[in-house]
């Protein structure tokens, strides 16, 4: 068989899940289309395989492993369980209805229907796990069983539906097609006898499950899809809760390939919680009166001041020249931020007052207005080999044609 190792029954009968780059580097010398497959599932989220023991019973096994897994990450794994449950003890009848003691099945069906049941019930602090499937699947009394009963079950569904089968009914040995009783003794009941096309399809459609497998042939798949699928039963939805069971196919030997359950588990359950959450409608603040932004308010309040500015400005430079010592000069005003304005305060009323703030004077003639062509004039930075004085200039030692420039 193409990518399996020898000595097979050396190996578990089913193993944990371990990396799909596992059965990639089985192929790395092998089959360019097979590697392409590969690569597609691992980049598509199908990332974890499940190996079985490859001794002709390996399509049940993985079918069991697959069957529990879908109802421990289920939503519901007790509801899930009970529809299971319902379903198997309805293959009883019609085993029965074929022949099989009703004893012989009680044996061989009791350790499937009892870990069924651990998933409806279990008991405080035992509920099932992957860890404990996989003790269960390992033990080999308790592995037969179920993989005698799921043959039982397969073999009871194609006697009791014919006409399905008959298609597909052939003898591996003759190639001649055989009757569905020939079939069903020689080639699905015995154990270690590989599962084909009929077998997956009964047993599907026996336990009312969907199920698809992923071909890992060397077929060339035209389109994104590179997998060649092939499903069995039917198929319910896309919701990841909903979706078949997935086995991974190699020429004669088949695994179970999932996703990381845990993940996909939690996602799902996310999605049903937000599902039943009523979205949340935000809260505006609350509306405040507007407030007027003060840079708004300072050109109208220094409009004033500049008129009072031009009209000072018709006075002759002789007058400024003549006029006597001002008292000293106050202290400069602080300018208020953000309005344009600074702060004074009227001794008789000890409240402030606003004023327009205007750059000190270091002449000794009392400040005046600077002339409303000299308002227009953009201002200048003075010169930087002329610093500013310390203190104020005496009287004489400023000709009036200097005290009429601005002081920036």
């Amino acid at each position: 068989m193409e990518g399996m190792d020898g000595d097979v029954m050396n190996k578990p009968l089913i193993s944990g899940p371990v990396p799909l780059l596992a059965i990639k580097a089985e192929y790395l010398r092998g089959s360019p289309q097979v590697l392409r497959k590969l690569e597609w599932l691992e980049q598509n989220g199908w990332d974890q395989v499940w190996r079985a023991r490859g001794d002709g019973d390996c399509f049940y096994r993985s079918f069991t492993l697959a069957y529990l897994l879908r109802i421990l990450y289920a939503p519901n794994p007790a509801k899930e369980a009970g529809a299971a449950l319902t379903a198997i003890q309805a293959t009883v009848p019609v085993m029965e209805r074929v022949g099989f003691q009703s004893d012989i099945l009680e044996e061989f069906i009791d350790p499937l229907i009892n870990v069924i049941v651990s998933f409806i019930d279990p008991p405080h602090g035992q509920q099932p796990t992957e860890f404990t499937l996989l003790q269960l699947l390992q033990d080999a009394e308790k592995s037969n069983c179920i993989v005698v009963a799921l043959r039982l079950m397969t073999g009871a569904h194609i006697r009791t539906h014919p006409d399905d089968f008959a298609p597909f009914l052939f003898s591996p040995v003759t190639l001649e097609p055989t009757t569905p009783d020939a079939f069903c003794r020689e080639e699905v009941e015995p154990c270690g006898k590989e599962a084909d096309h009929a077998q997956i399809m009964a047993l599907a459609s026996a336990l009312a499950v969907p199920l698809r497998v992923a071909y890992l042939d060397r077929s060339d798949i035209s389109g994104d899809d590179v997998i060649n699928w092939v499903e069995f039963g039917e198929q319910k939805g896309a919701e990841e809760e909903l979706r078949p069971l997935t086995l991974l196919y190699r020429p004669g030997h088949f695994d179970v390939v999932t996703k990381d359950h845990i993940m996909q588990a939690a996602l799902v359950q996310t999605r049903h919680e937000l599902a039943d959450t009523p979205p949340v409608v935000p809260t505006p603040p609350p509306q405040g009166p507007p407030v007027a932004a003060a840079s708004a308010v300072a050109p109208v309040a220094a409009a004033p001041a500049v008129a009072s500015a031009a009209a000072a400005s018709q006075e002759p430079a002789e007058a400024v020249a003549a006029a006597p010592p001002a008292d000293p000069a106050p202290a400069a005003p602080t300018p208020a931020v953000g309005t344009g304005k600074a702060h004074t305060v009227d001794p008789a009323t000890t409240e402030p007052s606003e004023a327009p703030a205007t750059p000190p004077s270091y002449s000794a003639a009392p400040s005046e207005p600077a002339a409303a062509s000299e308002l227009a004039a953009p201002s200048e930075p003075a010169a930087a080999s002329e610093p500013a004085p310390s203190e104020p200039l005496a009287p004489e030692a400023a000709p009036a044609a200097e005290q009429a420039k601005p002081i920036v």
